[in-house]
This record gives C-alpha cells, sequence and structure tokens, in this order.
C-alpha cells in the first residue's frame, strides 16, 4: 500500500487429492503436500510469499504485478507447472490444481477480505472444471454469499422434510414394461418452489452435506420400494444414484447391506447408477463394487461418453448395464455423428454383455431410432416424465 503496488494472492487447491489419500494412504499424502510445496517454491519468486493454508490448500502472493496480463501470466505458469508429474518415492504423479486469484488494493484491502476474494474465485474455477483459474469479480462474492444461504437452508431440509423423491421409468423396448424406476431427489422449499437436485448438488458437494442426502435417498427409496413390493407391484425395482464421496468414506457397502435388511428387500431390486468420475476415485471404488456384485445389487454405468472413463473400468469391473448420456440422443435422428458415437457405444455394451439404456429420449423420432439401433431400455419425456410418488404408484 505504501509503495502503490499491486500483489496477487492465489488461493490454490489440489484436485482429487483426497483420492490419493484413500488410496496410497496418508502418509504417502504427506509426502505429496511436500512436493507440492517444494514445486510452489520454485514458481514463487524472491521476496514472495508461498504457505500451506491447511489440508490440500495453498496460498502464493505475487508480488508487483503490473497489470491483469502480467497476474495472468504467472498464474497460467502455475497451473502448467502441475500439467508436469510429480515424482515421489519413485512414483510419478499427476496432481492438477485449482486457482482463485484476488489483486490487491483491486479486489480487497486486507488480507482477510483478499482471501475470502480468492476463495469466491476458487470455487468459480472448480465449477469450470479442473485444472483452471478464475479471478475474482464482485458478481462471485454475491454468488458465494448465494451458496452459502442455500447451504444453511439445505441443513434444515431434511428435518423439516422438504425433501422427497420423484421417480422416472426405465422402459424395456422388448416388452414395452417398465422394468425399474429411477428416483430423482427433488428439494421442495418454504415458499413451494421446487429445486431439482442439479441445482443444489454442486453446493451440497462443496458443503459436505452431499454424504447426508446420498444417504436420506437410500432410506427413502427403500422405503418406497418396500411399499410397491407389497402391494401391486411385487416386482419392483429401483435405482438410484451413487456419488463418489459414498465410496471414499469405505462403508458404503454395509449401508446398503443396512438398509436392504432393515427394508425387507432382496439385492437384485436394487440398481445404482455411477457417472464415470466416480470409478475415478480408484481402487477403493473397484473393491466396493465387486462386493456389491457379490452382495448382488445391479450396477449401471451412468452418462456414458460424456466423462473420461478408463477402458481399465470395463476389464476390471462387472457392470449390469451401460447408460448413453442423454447429449447423444438429441437430434439423433438427423445427428449422422451421434448415430455413429451410440452405434459404437452398443457395439461395445454387447462384446461385454452389458444392457444398453437411453437416457433423455424426449420425443418419438428419438424413441423410434433407439429402437431401430437395438437399445434395451429407453428413459426420457417420450415414455415418461418424473412424478411425485403419489403418480409414480
Amino acid at each position: 500500500r505504501a509503495a502503490g503496488r499491486h500483489a496477487a494472492v492465489l488461493f490454490i487447491d489440489l484436485d482429487n487429492f483426497k483420492t490419493i489419500n484413500d488410496s496410497l494412504g496418508h502418509e504417502f499424502g504427506d509426502r505429496v503436500l511436500k512436493g507440492i510445496g517444494d514445486r510452489l517454491r520454485t514458481l514463487a519468486q524472491e521476496g514472495e510469499f508461498v504457505a500451506r493454508l491447511g489440508g490440500d490448500e495453498f496460498t502464493l502472493v505475487l508480488r508487483d504485478v503490473k497489470d491483469p496480463e502480467d497476474v495472468k501470466a504467472r498464474v497460467e505458469r502455475v497451473v502448467a507447472a502441475f500439467q508436469r508429474p510429480l515424482a515421489v518415492e519413485r512414483r510419478e504423479l499427476l496432481v492438477g490444481v485449482s486457482i482463485g486469484v484476488a489483486v490487491f488494493p483491486d479486489h480487497a484491502m486486507d488480507a482477510e477480505a483478499l482471501l475470502r476474494a480468492a476463495d469466491s474465485a476458487l470455487f468459480r474455477a472448480k465449477e469450470l472444471g479442473r485444472n483452471r483459474y478464475c479471478v475474482y469479480s464482485p458478481e462471485l462474492l454475491h454468488a458465494a454469499a448465494s451458496r452459502f444461504r442455500t447451504e444453511q437452508a439445505l441443513r434444515k431440509a431434511i428435518e423439516a422434510d422438504e425433501l422427497l423423491l420423484h421417480f422416472q421409468p426405465e422402459v424395456s423396448l422388448a416388452t414395452l414394461e417398465t422394468t425399474v424406476v429411477e428416483a430423482l431427489l427433488r428439494w421442495r422449499r418454504p415458499d413451494g418452489t421446487l429445486l431439482s437436485a442439479g441445482q443444489f448438488l454442486d453446493v451440497a458437494q462443496q458443503s459436505g452435506l452431499i454424504l447426508e442426502l446420498n444417504e436420506w435417498v437410500l432410506r427413502a427409496a427403500g422405503a418406497t420400494l418396500r411399499e410397491w413390493r407389497a402391494g401391486a407391484w411385487p416386482q419392483a425395482r429401483i435405482a438410484i444414484n451413487a456419488s463418489s464421496q459414498q465410496f471414499l468414506t469405505g462403508n458404503f457397502v454395509g449401508v446398503v447391506e443396512r438398509m436392504l435388511r432393515t427394508s425387507g428387500l432382496p439385492p437384485e431390486c436394487l440398481e445404482l447408477e455411477l457417472t464415470e468420475n466416480v470409478l475415478q476415485t480408484g481402487s477403493v471404488t473397484i473393491e466396493a463394487l465387486h462386493a456389491l456384485r457379490l452382495l448382488g445389487v445391479t450396477v449401471a454405468l451412468d452418462d456414458f461418453g460424456a466423462g473420461f472413463a478408463s477402458f481399465y473400468y470395463f476389464k476390471h469391473l462387472d457392470f449390469d448395464f451401460l447408460k448413453i448420456d442423454g447429449s447423444f440422443m438429441r437430434n439423433l435422428a438427423r445427428d449422422s455423428v451421434n448415430q455413429a458415437m451410440v452405434t459404437a457405444m452398443i457395439k461395445l455394451a454387447r462384446t461385454l454383455n452389458f444392457k444398453v439404456i437411453a437416457e433423455q429420449v424426449e420425443d418419438a423420432a428419438a424413441l423410434d431410432m433407439a429402437r431401430r439401433m437395438g437399445v434395451d431400455f429407453v428413459q426420457g419425456y417420450a415414455v415418461g416424465r418424473p412424478q411425485p410418488l403419489a403418480l409414480a404408484a
């Protein structure tokens, strides 16, 4: 301030560091953190400041940045540095970083406010994807305040009985029967607004509430399924989305077993849907999935084609269903590229003895195309919209 100079605060968060801790152990994780610190020191110029704030969060303070382009060049150099493998105990690891940036005095005038501004920019960088940075703007702080309010309301939602499930059918194209319904989380706010999961799950994940919400879904779905199977639909099956955090706890198999036992349900009536990012949590997930398959629970790979799953997982995991991401089903009848991709996915599934589910089949043309291409099951507005319990039953 006295010299009239600018400084930039970089709030740095390691991408998927928890996976390293869980798969390779906390002692190894500590050595990785030391390696990160060493690399950051090489990026700091004389008189600059680098520190570990806690967990997997670091701060780098850049001195005498001249203008926005100077800040951009320095931050991009940091991101690029973590594209190179990190050598730890004869292992080479790729540890990406997400970075939030705030500049003194443009964005704040004291250390606490600068860190808060950089943290809000970091959250935005994570939303945009991994290995990215974002520079603070006032809109981001407003967004952070909004997220905080949402988080506080979400913490009360379970006790206030504001959560509910909607159910969307998956229909067999061979028999035209509903074989399973997917349980979809909804939140009815006190003002009557109904929010879909996509509108609040990011906040739940960042705040650590996702596990509590997932367990609520599992319990509520189990109770609903018990009602259906004891009544007019004895063969009812239900699909539930599983998150990476559930597997990383290490006790997910026990939680599922307890729900089935408490509800008096057979394992085969439960289907777990996993997105490709869940598979990237490593050996802990592979072991849990093997245990669930031995238990008799069926497993579907959800949103296939939209992520970065390795073919390694097809070799080591036994899925029942491959669920083609809905983006490939849009304009399917008129999009030759999507047709080629869907055809390739179906061939892969057939080779590996997976059944194929096409999601977001929204009109008659897409439904007809899915049938002609050999899809086994479809889900989407063309066969049924998500409905609350009373209508779904």
